[in-house]
């Protein structure tokens, strides 16, 4: 049996299985089914000898897949960081135990609602690929506490890691960020209390895409920067750009403030829910946006805080509103303090730095 004809027959297998519990209904014949959005899948191989993972790319293909539809808006996901963890510990106190626990087929408990089952079509086939990105996950994970193995299984390992090793652009910048924060890192990274309200500061920032972004600090320092016809390169949409116009400013405080919030909690009120999301999850799809995120979290690694987005109504931003829309006199005649500590100048070579994504 040829192993394009082997890996055809354990989906075959596997789909049976998942028919007979109910989790999922087929084959159907698509002819029947046009109105079904079919997305590819595959397996890959489980640590465990003989087991299974199911992989359905609903990024795939890129501009027309199911999450391409999804807005981050409405549904963004956030893994636990280690900060949640020390926090859930210093919550708990001296002496609180850690575990993790992992839910068996986690992702088919959850029901999925009838009026979506039309989205979450499979199409099978011996073309059927894997996302490189899932590849080197699961393999790494079956291969780390492996003493020895056939020839044939490390000529199939090769073959694995060559499909999944294109290295894109995102990567690369990536990799870039580690090796530049690396050489500046002393080793330490301070566990910043949570308890201890004064130990929160909070940051006020809005854009608007006519004129201008700007920034608040609770002392009524504030800045502004003027876009002059210097949007995002790369945007592919509406929302990519509104999601980097509403960034901008939070990267600017946090790159021109940021080296007084040492041990600090930063609280950064937006009034746009998307880029509460990326901030909070540190993920954009987006390039330009990506581009920024790095920048952001440069600055929270390097100066040593935390940081965490909230979503603040429109109505309740008002004054990082008016000095977004160049309105100062009202911003100043409501904030008497902004006009004695000034605004903040803004170096040319740090509005360089975020703009220019090929330094990535």
């Amino acid at each position: 049996m040829s192993s394009e004809e082997e890996h055809l027959k354990v989906i075959l297998e596997y789909l049976a299985s998942e028919c007979r519990e109910g989790r999922a209904l087929g084959p159907m014949d698509p002819g029947q089914f046009s109105h079904v959005y079919r997305s590819q899948f595959g397996l890959v191989p489980k640590s465990t000898l003989g087991k299974w993972r199911l992989i359905v790319d609903l990024s795939s293909p890129e501009g027309k897949s199911i999450n391409d539809r999804v807005s981050i808006s409405q549904c963004s996901l956030a893994y636990v960081r280690m900060e949640d963890v020390v926090q859930g510990v210093e919550a708990m106190g001296r002496g609180s135990l850690i575990a993790k626990v992992d839910i068996r087929q986690a992702y088919r408990a959850i029901p999925v609602d009838p009026a979506d089952r039309d989205l979450l079509g499979m199409i099978c086939g011996t073309g059927a690929q894997v996302p490189p990105r899932e590849i080197v996950g699961v393999t790494a994970d079956s291969w780390l506490d492996r003493t020895d193995c056939r020839k044939k299984e490390l000529e199939s390992l090769h073959g694995q890691l060559a499909y999944a090793s294109k290295l894109n652009e995102e990567f690369k910048a990536d990799l870039m960020w580690w090796m530049t924060f690396m050489s500046s890192w002393n080793g330490t990274a301070i566990i910043t209390p949570i308890e201890q309200g004064h130990c929160e500061h909070h940051i006020w920032t809005d854009e608007s895409g006519s004129f201008s972004c700007g920034a608040v600090a609770p002392s009524q320092e504030w800045l502004q920067w003027r876009w002059s016809n210097c949007t995002p390169d790369g945007a592919e949409s509406v929302e990519e750009s509104i999601l980097w116009m509403e960034l901008f400013p939070i990267v600017l405080a946090t790159a021109v403030w940021g080296r007084r919030w040492e041990e600090l909690n930063v609280i950064i009120h937006c009034d746009n829910m998307g880029t509460v999301a990326v901030v909070n999850s540190g993920y954009s799809k987006a390039a330009p946006v990506m581009h920024l995120l790095r920048r952001l979290f440069f600055a929270r690694a390097h100066f040593q805080f935390t940081l965490q987005a909230v979503h603040t109504p429109g109505i309740q931003n008002t004054l990082a509103d008016a000095v977004s829309r160049n309105n100062i006199s009202w911003f100043l005649s409501q904030a008497p303090n902004a006009e004695r500590v000034r605004q903040t100048a803004i170096p040319r070579s740090l509005a360089a730095l975020l703009l220019d994504q090929h330094i990535d």
